[in-house]
């Protein structure tokens, strides 16, 4: 059986872990190789791997709801609307713990950059949130499809704002 030692991280290098884990974007094996260019891949690898646990503890501690790649366990986060200039009638509802990742998400695949957020909100349980947004949303909508409901764009927005 082949252990694995654990790595010993001086204070400096503690140090650039945490600068590293606080950054809103996700790191990468580069940004490691940025502060350690001398590391071996596996060195960097593993000091990567540091750096993924302790964004995750720092969204457990914190309460921190905007680190990419890290999904909150507490469930803050937010839900919204979107729409699509195409898609004139059609509402698509959401949740996410970064509005404008998400945004950026959806509009990669759109070269115009047409979606648009009609409405989002912080709330303190996403998930149980979306669902309730998505069962009133079925019950006005005259077709749905997923998390996309063909429903007048204002009805819609009533119903997010009451929740």
């Amino acid at each position: 059986m082949n252990s694995v030692r654990p790595m010993k991280w001086t204070v400096g290098q503690y140090k650039n872990i945490r600068s590293i884990a606080l950054q809103k974007e996700l790191p990468t094996i580069e940004d490691v190789k940025g502060h350690y260019p001398k590391f071996s891949e596996r060195k960097a690898t593993r000091m990567l791997e540091k750096i993924k646990d302790l964004r995750k503890e720092i969204v457990d501690k914190f309460n921190v709801t905007d680190v990419c790649g890290i999904r909150n366990s507490k469930g803050e986060g937010f839900i919204y609307l979107v729409t699509h200039e195409l898609y004139v009638g059609w509402v698509k509802c959401g949740m996410t713990t970064n509005t404008r990742k998400r945004l950026i998400q959806y509009n990669c695949n759109d070269p115009m950059k047409r979606f648009k957020f009609i409405s989002a909100k912080n709330v303190a349980d996403r998930i149980k949130s979306e669902k309730l947004l998505i069962y009133n949303l079925k019950q006005i909508s005259t077709i749905n499809c997923g998390e996309w409901f063909k429903v007048d764009e204002n009805r819609a927005v009533n119903i997010f704002n009451s929740i």
